[in-house]
């Protein structure tokens, strides 16, 4: 009887962590490409400006 009470709860935490650890690596996919992305925006402005002062 005390396991079949468990169980759910169990199952209810395994899932809990799973969709946790989804969301988690999401997050962190979603602010490495942001990084990236302002990275990649702020070498290419540099590289312009370098253009232009020398232009």
């Amino acid at each position: 009887m005390l396991h079949s009470l468990f169980e759910p709860c169990i199952w209810a935490a395994a899932s809990l962590f799973s969709l946790s650890g989804l969301a988690a690596a999401w997050w962190l996919g979603e602010r490495w490409r942001e990084w990236r992305r302002k990275q990649f925006q702020e070498r290419r402005d540099k590289r312009h400006q370098g253009k232009v002062g020398r232009g």
